[in-house]
């Protein structure tokens, strides 16, 4: 194992198992912390590199569901990367984080199933790795179309700013409230959708239909407006 890599793996195949690779230490961490907000997803390890990626796809037991990998890479490196894990993990799903609009068609001609812009936030980025694995859904959530009937008006609008990554301060001056006011609403949104935190919450919302961002199996999601 590398300096870079590092390497977290679970025995709970019911969570989406997640491999990770960022070229940038502090987001690759970053993603790693909170990516497991969401109680769906475990990520079995993190890593620098393409070529370390391919080997903890490898060595991960059992094996990833979702490969999440730096879209910023060079195109022919990871066009020979998708094949290789293609070849090794069939079942494997491969979703790309792009930091530029634009390039995702690129990405999907070189064998990616998902294009995610990395601005949208990790709620975004969590509800396209649990979709792009088949979880747009859980029996466990509420049918689309009930959660929105359980949010007033202000709690749907603080949730929304929530998802696109506004601070407590930034929304209380946005919609003229106190700081104490949002937080009120955060847990009234965390108590109705049953979520332990933001990220959950946005995943949840997401992926309920509350709120509304492309996503099918083969598609760029972008950020959210």
């Amino acid at each position: 194992m590398g300096p870079n890599e590092t390497l977290m793996i679970g025995a709970d195949t019911r969570r989406v198992r997640v491999a990770l690779q960022q070229n940038q230490p502090l987001f690759r961490t970053g993603l790693a912390l909170l990516l497991p907000a969401d109680p769906d997803i475990e990520v079995v390890g993190s890593v620098s590199t393409l070529e370390q990626l391919v080997s903890l796809c490898g060595r991960a037991q059992p094996a990833p569901d979702v490969a999440l990998l730096d879209g910023e890479s060079d195109l022919a490196l990871l066009a020979a990367t998708t094949g290789a894990l293609r070849r090794a993990h069939p079942d494997l799903v491969l979703v790309a984080l792009a930091a530029q609009r634009g390039t995702g068609r690129s990405l999907l001609d070189v064998g990616f199933n998902s294009v995610v812009e990395r601005r949208a936030g990790v709620g975004t980025i969590i509800a396209a790795v649990l979709r792009a694995a088949g979880r747009a859904t859980k029996a466990t959530l509420p049918a689309s179309g009930e959660l929105p009937s359980l949010l007033s008006g202000r709690e749907s609008e603080v949730l929304s700013l929530l998802s696109r990554g506004m601070t407590v301060r930034a929304i209380a001056g946005h919609l003229a409230i106190s700081a104490k006011t949002v937080e009120h609403h955060k847990s009234r949104i965390f108590e109705k959708l049953q979520t332990h935190n933001q990220a959950h919450s946005v995943s949840v919302a997401l992926r309920t239909g509350v709120l509304s961002v492309e996503h099918p199996t083969r598609t760029v999601v972008s950020s959210i407006h």
